[in-house]
């Protein structure tokens, strides 16, 4: 039977070592994603105005810049040769939309993401592209405080419909949210609040998944939300929403 709410993917992202990987067609061995401290390592030898004074914080995260480095081809092409599938990129919603609407957009920002799909596509690798990691843009988060506002879902739904316009044409596997509970557990100290955060990013998640499956030009591939089985599985009333999606999903294969 159809799944009339969402499909969940457990997906473990692996740490890439010299061996090579062979697995079924069917699963996704993913790479992932670029970091500050990567891009530096691959343009060391680089004359290139590159940021290389990074805070702990910015070391594991990712500033796209263009001309991209010219080893990232390599690295990329590498990874497929030792039987990666797929490569993991996290767009900024911070970044790209700062204010948190389409109204106002970082083109150069778009243009560089742009351009490292084409080079993991070019590599033989599919994007696996993350739409909501940990940041909000900070208007929103002004405006309407975290994601137990419910304002947000239509908010995230709006930048997500724009993701798919501009990026549509380039990738196949979505990430509307790659494991939500880290999002609110630092922030929600209450189980309420924490309950009802959770309840808004599952609501968000299944809006996403409708409009991609019933009105996108591209809709051959996949969208997922990756949640942490520890969440799942938790006796913590603040988890219950998780638990009780699972269930309906469940019983309805």
């Amino acid at each position: 039977m159809e799944l009339h709410r969402s499909i969940f993917f457990f997906i473990v992202f692996i740490g890439f070592s010299g061996a090579e990987i062979k697995l079924s067609s069917d699963f996704m061995v993913i790479a992932g994603p670029l970091t500050n401290v990567l891009v530096k390592n691959l343009a060391e030898d680089e004359k290139k105005d590159q940021k290389n004074n990074f805070s702990v914080e910015e070391e594991a995260q990712y500033f796209c810049q263009d001309p991209l480095s010219r080893h990232l081809k390599d690295y990329l092409s590498n990874l497929h040769k030792k039987g990666v599938s797929h490569y993991k990129v996290i767009l900024p919603w911070t970044k790209i939309l700062p204010e948190g609407t389409s109204d106002k957009m970082d083109n150069d920002l778009i243009k560089c993401h742009s351009n490292l799909l084409n080079e993991i596509i070019i590599a033989n690798l599919k994007p696996l592209l993350v739409l909501h990691d940990s940041g909000m843009p900070h208007e929103l988060i002004e405006k309407y405080g975290g994601w137990e506002n419910e304002a947000l879902v239509d908010l995230f739904v709006d930048y997500v419909r724009f993701a798919f316009a501009t990026f549509g044409d380039k990738v196949e596997t979505w990430i509307t949210f790659d494991n939500p509970s880290e999002l609110i557990k630092s922030k929600h100290k209450l189980q309420h609040t924490g309950s009802l955060a959770i309840k808004n990013i599952i609501r968000a998640h299944e809006k996403v998944y409708g409009i991609y499956h019933n009105e996108m030009q591209y809709k051959e591939g996949t969208l997922s939300i990756v949640l942490n089985i520890n969440d799942v599985i938790s006796t913590d009333d603040m988890f219950q929403t998780f638990r009780q999606v699972i269930n309906e999903v469940k019983y309805q294969t």
